[in-house]
């Protein structure tokens, strides 16, 4: 005789048990579907928003190279001397924090 017989047995027989039994396994379906269904909605959120920033970060990027763009055809046109003069005035430009004597 299987050692879980005379549960059966019992579960069998008492219909409160069974009802116990359905209810129980019922509530825990729903749990698992609620939960299913929160974990599917926190996943798509995460996909809209990683695709908003990346949507952010093309338009910065475009708008960046666009600036690039516009100072360099804005470049174009300047003389070799505007453009000495604009690199002496340029923070990046190192040389102009000494003022080397002229040969």
């Amino acid at each position: 005789m299987p050692p879980f017989y005379g549960v059966w047995l019992w579960f069998r027989a008492n219909p409160a048990a069974q009802w116990v039994a359905g209810i129980v396994a019922a509530y825990i379906t729903f749990k698992l579907w609620l939960a299913r269904k929160i974990r599917s909605e926190r996943k798509d959120a995460a996909e809209d928003a990683t695709e908003e920033v990346i949507e952010q970060i093309e338009k910065e990027t475009d708008d960046a190279i666009q600036r690039v763009e516009d100072e360099r055809a804005a470049t174009r046109a300047l003389n070799e001397q505007q453009l000495l003069d604009l690199a002496a005035k340029s923070p990046n430009n190192r040389g102009r924090l000494h003022s080397p004597e002229a040969d």
